[in-house]
């Protein structure tokens, strides 16, 4: 993390920057989560007037503020502040007024959400068309949130580039080990609402008669073989019309029933010297835990990291998940007719391809699967390619195993500056003996570096040796291209061997082992180059002129010299005897390969140096000196833009020379190129570039490339002379010196310098990385130890002057005067008294026997936490109920509004909240409870939005006071013609009204009645007019007695 001079940046809301001293904490999740919190100590004028609108910058990204909690804690004023990338802020507070509707495409979606914006995405991952509708006229950060979840995608953001993938994260081979980086592992298994079994009912055959059944369909785990069926609650959801699609639910229900949750707390080994990529969200990593019996592959599912006021990480909360029961089993139950099935086609389109290494001996592998099909051998190289990444890894005998980078050696604390000045003192001392050394070799008679004379007769050789190369790569192109290609052939063949015996006869799988065997035959690779048997006539052409190269033999004076030069195809060798009155010097050179050693025997002094000078391919620069932040523009070569990276230092060019950037491995990456003249003046600039070729003014260079995840001091790309893409060469020279008072050993790889000097009463070891491998190492006197990381320490008696930093410190009695700032983690904390004249936020933390939940008291609330992550909070105005940063609701006193006397005890659910339900458990054991009452306002519960009652509801004496008022009335269930039908009846259920998809009925004493029959009598009489109906009749028989007349 880039930490400014005097602290943390902040942007008010006018652009003005302003420094601070803060402690933050950055968290990052697969979601796309990116936020940050802390406390802010110093700067009055900040403390004072931070506000809306303010912003800060982190890592070279702008956070806006969305919190600000200014404290008084007497003797000062602290602020506390949430934060979250400003990405999340511009979006949710930019709304889309355009609606789509239908049918479309990934892209045409996101095009709808981010034109117009200051963002811009890359779609990394193929999405087929689907529908939505009214999908608009909402903020731009809900739309994209809804797509999110409607394709099952996962996002990450990058200053203002988003970039939408199937997963974040990558396969990383970094390992997780108690005793080594990992500090605290938690375990949860769910195994309580472990199901096999589960069955799904969708929408109705006929909306408008129930009675012709519904969509039903069933999902039955391959686990139920082992555990048996175990039935989970029916997915009940009529907007499912297709079995396919609703069968796909209830296996992701079932499959997802059982799974581990994981929660790390992780050392961060790089502030120990090691230099490795660290895991962050989304990325795969292997947690080990011999004392749980753990050893699996989890997935990083959000990252907190927490900051000091300097900007060093302190530690690191990690939450994990990793691969659910089913899908572990089906990844272990691959078969063996699969593999040989799927291995021919493998072998015509696998990223793994095998090379030779320079020495002839170990192979080096390329790609994202594990080689097999070959017989490895120790020192073997395999450069696993994981996402965006190369991983190395060599075969140590029995497995691949990842190597690390050598780590930085972390700079001399002050404490440190006497012992430091003599060890300069002692580097100065070295470095005038080794001048003495050399002046020693050329008062002899010998050139200054050994050199001058052999390289200077060896460029005529070769310039020779040049030509007669050039004459001969016609030749070896076509040779190279046939042995690669027959190499091709033979690996597919070893790696088919025991699967194609299997497919085909065994007489035709011999006839092809023959064929690859014949060709093979016919070419030699040595060590030194490639022969071939070409032509008579192309090999007569060489010989030709090799035979114009001969031995020289000068004698002159005193000195006796030889030079030899052999021209062999592609081979330059130059080697040189020189004899004085003062010594002897000998001096070995293969200038193509550019590789030179000298032996130099003086009277009270000998040296030998091997050391590379260049050749063929020697053209190259290392730009690695440094990097800066922003590239470089036309007008006044100022950073303009922040999201690449500039080399720092000008590099020298030669005029109308072609120039590109490789990486480490030689790959090329895409540059733009500035080119200056003699006075370092923009002459040409060139964007985007895979070769430039340097102008006729040009004498110095510079090149911007895109900004990568390393930090800027890890970069390795270099610039080479060359139109086509090659490793960069790194100059490497050994020196051995002996004299009588001293011995030198010197080993040089760039800037890197390793050497050991030995002198009577001081001895210097110098070197980026010591490793010491013994069962014991004595230090006799006082050591000087900058930094050291130790794993078991016994001191006797300790001074500590600087900071003590350290995870756990067991202390039996601690009599502490005062402590004036930090904190006292522990288990339990046992006081018979404690005063606090005031709480921060944060203030305490109370655990609960050993178990991750916590009560956290703040001074506006009380948190209830579960892993660090809120679950509820109470606070003056009430009980709050969290999700960790999503709020679902509260329960507390409230008013109406508009009348704040009218007051009462209200439950209200968030936009962010989902339902409200009131619940209850059937059974002792059961797993999950019985909803009786349910608010459902969006249907996501249940499919339809609204309240549903899910138990019988009972109506009693609807109006107080009225005590003949017996019946009480209940919503319950009819059966009629074998089907039954909700309603609303009387306590006895013998009477009442009820209804069906079209008709409604009346019960009356359990006899059913339908309206239709009632509407069929009354529409039969409609429109009939006046009639009389007979009310009663004489005793007699003698006919009507009463009529009453009615109007129809």
């Amino acid at each position: 993390m880039e930490w400014g001079d005097r602290g943390m940046n902040f942007i008010d809301e006018k652009g003005g920057l302003h420094s601070a001293i803060a402690e933050c904490k950055r968290t990052k999740g697969v979601n796309g989560e990116k936020s940050l919190s802390g406390t802010i100590y110093t700067n009055a004028q900040l403390l004072h007037g931070i506000g809306r609108g303010w912003r800060l910058q982190f890592e070279d990204e702008n956070y806006c503020l969305t919190y600000i909690n200014p404290i008084d804690e007497g003797t000062r004023i602290v602020v506390e502040f949430d934060a979250v990338h400003e990405f999340f802020f511009d979006m949710q507070k930019s709304v889309v007024h355009a609606v789509l509707n239908g049918s479309n495409t990934a892209e045409r979606y996101l095009q709808h959400i981010f034109n117009g914006s200051r963002y811009t995405y890359r779609l990394e991952v193929k999405i087929p068309a689907f529908e939505k509708e009214n999908f608009g006229l909402k903020n731009r950060l809900t739309l994209f949130k809804d797509f999110i979840q409607s394709t099952g995608v996962e996002f990450s953001v990058n200053g203002r580039v988003v970039r939408i993938l199937e997963k974040v994260g990558t396969n990383l081979s970094t390992i997780v080990k108690k005793g080594f980086n990992l500090n605290e592992l938690h375990i949860e298994k769910d195994t309580g609402s472990f199901i096999t079994y589960m069955k799904g009912y969708g929408a109705f055959k006929d909306s408008e008669n129930p009675s012709k059944g519904r969509l039903e369909v069933e999902y039955l785990s391959p686990l139920a073989k082992v555990y048996g069926k175990l039935e989970g609650d029916p997915v009940v959801d009529e907007r499912y019309t297709q079995a396919n699609s609703l069968v796909k639910r209830l296996k992701e229900e079932v499959e997802s029933s059982y799974g581990i949750s994981v929660d790390i707390d992780m050392e961060d080994l790089t502030r120990a010297g090691y230099d490795y990529d660290q895991p962050h969200e989304g990325d795969y990593i292997m947690a080990i835990n011999q004392d749980l019996g753990f050893e699996q592959e989890i997935r990083i599912l959000s990252y907190t990291t927490s900051y000091d006021t300097e900007g060093q990480v302190i530690d690191h909360d990690i939450s994990c998940g990793r691969l659910n029961i089913i899908d572990q089993t089906r990844i272990l139950d691959t078969s063996w007719k699969s593999q040989i099935e799927n291995s021919i086609e493998q072998a015509n389109t696998t990223a793994n391809f095998a090379l030779v290494s320079a020495d002839g001996k170990s192979m080096t592998y390329y790609g994202p699967d594990e080689p097999i099909g070959q017989k490895f051998h120790k020192g073997d190289i395999w450069y696993q390619t994981i996402g965006e990444k190369n991983v190395l890894k060599i075969w140590n005998g029995s497995e691949w195993w990842p190597v690390l980078d050598e780590s930085e050696i972390k700079t001399i604390k002050k404490e440190f500056e006497q012992q430091q000045s003599e060890l300069e003192q002692a580097k100065k001392q070295i470095s005038e003996n080794n001048a003495k050394a050399q002046q020693a070799l050329i008062d002899a008679g010998f050139a200054k570096n050994g050199l001058s004379a052999v390289e200077k007769q060896a460029t005529e050789a070769l310039k020779q040796a040049e030509e007669a190369y050039n004459h001969f790569l016609a030749t070896d192109a076509s040779i190279t291209e046939l042995k690669w290609t027959t190499s091709q052939v033979e690996k597919v063949t070893n790696q088919l061997t025991g699967e194609l015996s299997q497919k085909v006869s065994q007489a035709t799988f011999d006839q092809l082992k023959g064929t690859v065997k014949n060709q093979e035959a016919l070419l030699n690779q040595t060590a030194e180059g490639l022969e071939a048997k070409a032509s008579i006539t192309s090999v007569d052409a060489i010989n030709k002129l090799v035979s114009q190269h001969t031995t020289n033999l000068t004698v002159q004076g005193d000195k006796l010299r030889s030079l030899v030069t052999e021209t062999d195809g592609v081979k330059v060798k130059l080697s040189q005897l020189e004899q004085t009155s003062a010594g002897f010097q000998q001096t070995v050179l293969d200038q193509l390969k550019g590789v030179t050693s000298q032996q130099t025997q003086l009277a009270g002094q000998y040296t030998r140096v091997i050391e590379t000078i260049g050749g063929l391919n020697g053209n190259t620069k290392n730009i690695n000196a440094g990097w800066e932040i922003g590239s470089i523009a036309r007008a006044d070569g100022k950073p303009i833009d922040f999201s690449a990276i500039r080399s720092t230092e000008f590099i020298e060019v030669e005029a109308e020379k072609p120039y590109m950037v490789v990486d480490g491995q030689g790959d090329l990456v895409i540059s733009t190129m500035v080119f200056y003249d003699e006075n370092k003046q923009l002459v040409a600039y060139r964007t985007e570039q895979t070769v430039s070729r340097a102008t006729s003014r040009s004498r110095y260079l510079k090149v911007v490339v895109l900004k990568s995840d390393q930090p800027l001091h890890a970069i390795d790309y270099a610039v080479i002379q060359s139109a086509q893409p090659q490793k960069a060469a790194i100059p490497i020279r050994s020196q051995l010196t002996q004299t009588a008072d001293r011995f030198n050993v010197t080993v040089q790889k760039g800037d890197i310098i390793a050497q050991l000097n030995i002198e009577a009463g001081r001895t210097l070891i110098q070197n980026k990385q010591l490793v010491l491998d013994a069962d014991t190492v004595t230090f006799t006197g006082e050591a000087f130890i900058p930094m050291a990381k130790i794993k078991d320490l016994k001191v006797d008696a300790a001074k500590i002057y600087g900071t003590l930093d350290a995870k756990n410190v067991r202390i039996i009695n601690l009599d502490a005067t005062n402590i004036s700032s930090g904190y006292i983690n522990n288990e339990r904390l046992r006081s018979r008294s404690i005063t606090a004249d005031k709480l921060a936020a944060n203030a305490i933390q109370v655990g609960f026997n050993n178990y991750s939940q916590n009560l956290q008291l703040n001074p506006w609330s009380l948190d209830f936490r579960s892993r660090n992550t809120l679950t509820g909070r109470l606070t003056s105005e009430g009980m709050e109920f969290w999700h960790g940063t999503r709020k679902i609701g509260r329960m507390g006193e409230n008013s109406k509004s508009g009348k704040d006397n009218v007051r009462g005890i209200v439950m209200d659910l968030e936009y962010t909240g989902d339902f409200v339900g009131w619940s209850y458990m059937k059974h002792a054991n059961d797993q999950a409870y019985t909803s009786m009452l349910l608010l459902d306002p969006k249907g996501k519960f249940t499919g339809k939005s609204g309240i549903h009652m899910d138990t019988d509801v009972y109506l009693s004496r609807i109006k107080p006071n009225y005590t003949d008022a017996k019946e009480f009335l209940k919503f319950s269930t009819v059966k009629y013609n074998n089907y039954h039908y909700s309603g609303l009846l009387n306590n006895s259920g013998k009477s009442g009204i009820f209804m069906g998809g079209n008709w409604l009925y009346l019960l009356h004493n359990t006899y059913v009645i339908p309206v239709e029959d009632i509407w069929k009598v009354v529409y039969a009489l409609k429109g009939l007019g006046r009639i009389h109906l007979p009310t009663s009749f004489f005793s007699n028989g003698g006919g009507v007695r009463t009529y009453k007349t009615i109007t129809l």
